[in-house]
């Protein structure tokens, strides 16, 4: 960079000393400069395999020092600085940046060819939540089946929730020594039980009173035996509806509503605002949807498979399958990071507006068990979709933060779309390896063909895929053309 500064200078004023308007555009090029290079990621290790994905980047951040300096030039009325410092610093830069970096690349790989992991996120990336093996039974006969007591005594005057657990749990093999009922919301009751050393256990207070909901499902978790039973429940958002209706007249009900919608499900998700919401509640009473719950749950390394109503309250039965999630940042905010297969079956993160509630992305093997996949190749009857949700996918609203991958090189403009870890397996082994021979697209190829089923899906991206694997540049200028007359012309929208 200082190198093609240096020239531009000599060529336009015969000198090496930078001064004068020389020195104004060097500290704007400088900056700029640093700025590119963060925001495209250009010298991140990715995509050494394909020159063309491992030069894009740079020319992106040239392209946008350019534009910004453009920008500034008019912005500020700077047009008594010289064009061509300007315009022929970058060009020059850009012309010796490729060669050295795709020179330093390679040696670069030589050296790190061997290299051990390292780092905490290597090891996170390699290591996955497990499924546990289940434990061994007891040997020892059941001296008192918890069936007996569950009936006499805890769920005595809950005939109807006895009978949604006794048809999905056999509690005549459980022993009433292994087994934990309690209806409390304070930790310390769940703390003091001996870790696994429960088949069963059940808490009839309602998640929408704990603070840290996770904390408490890993607590629950570090108690019970591989493959035990946790059996909890939450009250619904029709119930907590239905309460503030038949308090207040519907007027001023429906007031409430829209303030108690806002205060219990929109704070909690604003990182600020959160921290005013959990004083303001102490983490009281909160409104949470059905796929929060679920998703909490898995994440936490519990499988639900059993859920119903019963009164007021949704229940839930979950067994302890796998180890809790390595993931730290579960999704929950407005703008969401998902983690999706790329390039050469690297994981990269896509940015998305939310459309679904939170903690749905721990939820895809739970709805393709339950729902499967509907004729377009997406879940069936997929509860996790919020109602605004709905509309801005319709309008794509949720893609435009993808804006920020398309500028650091992680997706390209036209290309099969990113899929999660999940959906990518449902796919057929050659179309996977195909996949990821190419980086996924803002712009898929599905607005081209309009598939109608998953197997038209898989067809359509093979048949694009080919193509492009001849005639990169000739597929995607087509499919361009064809996408954005099937969206300008025949209106097709995302579902």
């Amino acid at each position: 960079f200082l190198l093609a500064i240096y020239i531009v200078n000599y060529i336009k004023y015969h000198d090496f000393i930078l001064e004068g308007n020389g020195l104004q555009i060097f500290l704007y090029l400088t900056g700029l400069w640093l700025l590119t290079s963060e925001w495209t990621g250009k010298f991140r290790e990715r995509f050494k395999k394909n020159i063309y994905y491992l030069i894009s980047p740079f020319f992106k951040a040239a392209a946008l020092m350019a534009l910004t300096m453009a920008l500034l030039v008019f912005a500020f009325g700077l047009f008594h600085y010289s064009r061509f410092y300007i315009f022929g610093t970058i060009l020059l830069f850009i012309s010796l940046e490729i060669p050295f970096y795709i020179l330093f690349s390679m040696y670069r790989s030589g050296r790190k060819e061997d290299r051990d992991i390292e780092s905490r996120e290597e090891v996170l990336d390699i290591f996955r939540q497990e499924k546990l093996e289940p434990a061994r039974k007891k040997i020892t006969e059941v001296n008192e089946p918890v069936q007996t007591r569950l009936k006499d005594i805890y769920l005595r005057d809950n005939p109807e929730l006895l009978h949604f657990i006794e048809k999905n749990i056999d509690t005549q093999n459980i022993d009433a020594g292994a087994a934990k009922v309690l209806n409390t919301h304070t930790f310390y009751n769940i703390r003091i039980l001996e870790n696994r050393s429960l088949d069963l256990f059940i808490n009839l207070h309602r998640v929408n009173d704990f603070r840290r909901i996770n904390e408490y499902f890993l607590e629950v978790h570090k108690k019970i035996i591989n493959s035990g039973y946790f059996i909890g429940c939450k009250s619904t958002v029709d119930s907590h509806r239905e309460h503030i209706f038949n308090k207040y007249p519907d007027y001023i009900a429906r007031i409430i509503c829209l303030f108690n919608f806002v205060f219990h499900r929109v704070f909690p998700k604003i990182p600020f605002l959160q921290k005013i919401y959990f004083v303001l509640s102490r983490g009281k009473n909160r409104v949470l949807s059905r796929a929060e719950i679920l998703g909490r749950l898995h994440f936490c390394g519990f499988k639900v498979f059993a859920l119903e109503n019963v009164g007021d309250h949704v229940y839930f039965i979950a067994q302890k399958l796998k180890t809790p999630s390595l993931d730290l940042n579960p999704s929950y905010g407005p703008l969401i990071t998902l983690k999706r297969v790329g390039y050469q079956g690297q994981i990269i993160y896509i940015k998305k507006l939310r459309t679904m509630h939170p903690y749905s992305e721990y939820l895809q093997d739970y709805v393709f068990e339950k729902n499967s996949l509907a004729e377009n190749g997406k879940f069936k009857d997929d509860f996790r979709v919020t109602e605004w949700g709905k509309i801005f996918r319709k309008l794509w609203i949720d893609e435009l933060p993808q804006l920020i991958n398309f500028v650091r090189g992680d997706v390209g403009l036209i290309g099969v779309r990113a899929l999660s870890e999940h959906y990518f397996s449902l796919y057929p082994r050659d179309l996977q390896e195909l996949r990821v021979q190419f980086k996924p697209g803002l712009i898929p190829p599905y607005y081209a063909d309009m598939p109608r089923s998953f197997d038209e899906i898989i067809e359509s991206e093979r048949r694009y895929l080919l193509n492009k694997k001849s005639h990169p540049f000739r597929t995607d200028l087509v499919y361009f053309f064809k996408v954005w007359n099937n969206i300008l012309f025949k209106k097709a929208r995302s579902q």
